[in-house]
């Protein structure tokens, strides 16, 4: 967990610090768009918006694994308790 961390704190300051060296303005062109902004907001801006498509992306698994791991519990609770005689669900092929 440490090390994560530390990784995403090393990519931030090479992202900041490169956003930072590239100050120039630039145009963008978005469809029908042309926009004129500095390249540090450019830059910045996708680095942002990449953190938040990979957060929203783990926050899917990891919402899909907190029912799995409820679902698991229950059932433990239930067979220890001598609960219901019901087979017990295939395991989950997958490899994540």
């Amino acid at each position: 967990m440490q090390i994560t961390l530390i990784v995403a704190l090393i990519i931030s300051i090479a992202v900041a610090v490169f956003a930072i060296q590239n100050s120039a303005s630039v145009v963008v062109s978005v469809l029908f768009w042309n926009i004129e902004t500095s390249l540090v907001i450019l830059v910045l801006g996708s680095a942002l918006a990449g953190a938040l498509v990979s957060a929203l992306l783990a926050s899917v698994r990891w919402v899909r694994l907190s029912k799995e791991l409820r679902a698991s519990r229950r059932r433990i609770r239930e067979l220890e308790t001598g609960g219901t005689t019901e087979p017990l669900p295939p395991a989950s092929n997958d490899p994540r």
